[in-house]
């Protein structure tokens, strides 16, 4: 796995690392601190829940048969 940069800051007893771009769900990472001693932790980002599908609910003008010039169709999608 490549490196993730980032900057890290200390909090009391706390080490905070801040990456410059958001982690990816569902990968797991693994942190090294190379210090006296050196500390290893690994986790992972939880995969976010998937959404139900979207779908057309109703489409305007709902007549079997059109003009040649109509331009303007409504398409209705259900609220979430």
């Amino acid at each position: 796995m490549p490196a993730v940069s980032g900057s890290f800051r200390s909090e009391g007893d706390d080490l905070i690392f801040e990456p410059r771009f958001p982690l990816q769900p569902g990968l797991r990472y693994r942190a090294v601190w190379k210090g006296e001693p050196d500390v290893a932790a690994t986790f992972e980002i939880p995969k976010a829940k998937p959404e139900p599908p979207v779908f057309v609910e109703r489409v305007y003008p709902s007549t079997a048969v059109l003009p040649e010039n109509h331009l303007k169709f409504y398409v209705h999608f259900p609220a979430r």
